[in-house]
């Protein structure tokens, strides 16, 4: 029986500190409760990288995107300068005077860097109307019944982490 375990950064640091020694990938395996293929995986992964530059377990989402572009910025500056207006109209002033449309969050972006605008913390935090949101998979299922037409119910069962 095989077991399988989660691993960290300092176990999969480890799992390639031995695999580089020499070590067999079965005894890594054995030691670390993984499979070999997991293993072998691993050192594939990060063959060329150094220890010190690994990153485990990889970040998750959309990488950020850069700065801003020097006309971007430079054209809600100067309409910042003329209307002293906050993002909407400087949106607004923009589209009508260039034709160019940017958007909302990358001006307010633009004034916070230019120390113009302030980030407001009570619309920064967790939503309210997110009800029903679960850090595990399967901790809650959510429930929806209806009547067909021939008298049958359909039941249908979901787990909310996937709503």
């Amino acid at each position: 029986m095989r077991l399988m375990s989660k691993m960290y950064l300092d176990k999969v640091k480890w799992t390639l500190r031995e695999k580089r020694k020499g070590r067999p990938v079965r005894e890594i395996a054995a030691a670390m409760g993984v499979s070999e293929i997991w293993v072998k995986k691993l050192c594939a992964r990060y063959k060329h990288t150094p220890l010190s530059e690994i990153r485990y377990p990889l970040p998750m989402g959309r990488p950020p995107k850069g700065l801003h572009g020097r006309r971007e910025h430079s054209a809600v500056l100067a309409a910042r300068a003329a209307l002293n207006e906050g993002a909407g109209g400087i949106k607004k002033h923009i589209v009508d005077m260039l034709g160019t449309n940017i958007p909302h969050r990358t001006i307010h972006a633009v004034l916070k860097e230019a120390g113009d605008a302030v980030s407001d913390g009570s619309k920064s935090g967790q939503r309210k109307w997110v009800r029903y949101e679960r850090r595990y998979s399967n901790s809650m299922w959510h429930t929806d019944y209806k009547l067909l037409d021939d008298g049958r119910w359909f039941i249908a069962y979901q787990d909310d982490a996937s709503r």
